[in-house]
């Protein structure tokens, strides 16, 4: 009877230890999506106000009848 027991709880610490496991790696998979996703986010919004700002200041310039010579903003890259 001990030894069964034991053995029950053997392997009911072995099946809990393996789904623990198993959703850390669920949720570090999870986050990691979710980080990249709010970075690619953050990063097109930051591009469209460079370029807003660029835009603007060069329609500033042209309503004044100076010249724009500032280059745009760098395109961002290619996203996977």
């Amino acid at each position: 009877m001990v030894i069964s027991r034991y053995i029950i709880e053997q392997y009911r610490k072995e099946r809990y230890d393996e789904a623990v496991a198993k959703g850390e790696a669920q949720g570090i998979v999870k986050g990691e999506a979710q980080g990249i996703v709010k970075g690619q986010a953050q990063g097109r919004r930051e591009s469209d106000e460079q370029w807003r700002g660029w835009y603007n200041r060069m329609l500033e310039a042209r309503d004044r009848g100076e010249e724009f010579d500032e280059p745009p903003p760098e395109p961002n890259p290619v996203e996977d």
